[in-house]
């Protein structure tokens, strides 16, 4: 069964909704455009020397027209700017020589039978981490099953990274959160993590049957 990164958010804080939305399909196809306005910032960040200005316009650029720029982008735009500038104060704050940044957001298999389709951001080399940045409402380091989700997100970049990997470090923008998890503080979940995935798996065949 395939696993995307809003499905593994709900499912581990809300099992029921999770199978409820899934019989559903009620969030299939949602694309946050403002989301990947900020990927593209943060690209263009990178690839120019950690130049605020450059992402600051690439964010600009990104965006549609005044044809095109409905109030909810409009506002969400605004939200996740925010976001963005956040983001750029706090990486000048703790600078890495080495950031390379996902291209690619493949499917790895795991435990088994199952498809994680988790999107990777940024990884750094120097300190063989990997470094999710979270702008989302939904995902809270505080909340339950935020660290079964780290635990995912670590074993896909297992099978995708091609590198050792020591932490997954995750900042979360909306709510200026950040912690450091090492992998000897995910392992131990990873038994959890498989059998909430083949529970998800067996609940859904039991009610589409």
């Amino acid at each position: 069964m395939r696993f995307s990164d809003p499905d593994m958010r709900e499912l581990f804080r809300d099992q029921a909704r999770f199978v409820a939305r899934r019989l559903t399909d009620a969030s299939k196809g949602f694309n946050y455009l403002p989301r990947r306005w900020f990927e593209i910032a943060i690209a263009a960040y990178l690839e120019n020397g950690r130049s605020r200005e450059v992402a600051l316009a690439a964010f600009a650029a990104a965006q549609p027209g005044s044809k095109g720029m409905t109030d909810w982008k409009r506002q969400h735009g605004a939200s996740v700017l925010r976001l963005l500038e956040r983001f750029l104060y706090t990486d000048q704050q703790d600078p890495v020589a080495q950031v390379a940044l996902f291209r690619t957001r493949p499917r790895v298999s795991a435990f088994g039978r199952h498809e994680l389709a988790v999107r990777l951001d940024l990884w750094l080399p120097e300190r063989a981490t990997l470094r999710q940045i979270w702008t989302d409402e939904r995902s809270r380091l505080d909340r339950k099953g935020s660290t079964l989700r780290v635990a995912a997100i670590c074993a896909h970049a297992r099978r995708h990274v091609g590198a050792p990997i020591a932490a997954v470090e995750i900042w979360q923008l909306r709510y200026r959160q950040r912690r450091l998890f090492s992998v000897a503080d995910l392992d131990p979940f990873l038994p959890r993590l498989g059998a909430t995935l083949n529970w998800a798996e067996e609940q859904l065949r039991r009610r589409s049957a």
